[in-house]
């Protein structure tokens, strides 16, 4: 893991604490590298070397969260691969989850990044 070949690893809390109480070459690992966490309900950390910083979650009435797990990181990724910059990615990863879990249902309930722009966009 990381440091050679991994420049961004997204993790969610439990997986974060194993990796590091794995020992001490794998915790120095995470430090050498851009780690995502995801904070359930509370929204997702960014840290990196030269940068760290909190995307909060939306408040919405959830009615299903299966699939907002994956929901978070393929719209993470797919933002960072179009270019864009990790906050507004983390941003637009956090919108789509927070209309996932409004809907029933896993890939079906996925929102299409039109859906997400509109959210950002209108939201508040």
């Amino acid at each position: 893991m990381g440091g050679h070949y991994t420049d961004l690893l997204v993790v969610n809390e439990l997986e974060e604490r194993e990796i590091r109480d794995a020992g001490p070459e794998l915790s120095e690992r995470l430090g050498k590298i851009a780690v995502v966490k995801t904070l359930g309900g509370k929204g997702a950390r960014y840290c990196a070397p030269d940068n760290a910083f909190e995307a909060a979650a939306y408040t919405v009435e959830a009615v299903d969260t299966t699939g907002a797990g994956n929901t978070f990181p393929g719209y993470l990724l797919a933002a960072l691969d179009a270019g864009e910059i990790v906050e507004n990615a983390m941003r637009g990863a956090m919108a789509a989850v927070a209309l996932k879990v409004t809907r029933i249902g896993t890939s079906s309930a996925i929102p299409t990044q039109a859906e997400v722009s509109d959210f950002l966009t209108n939201y508040g």
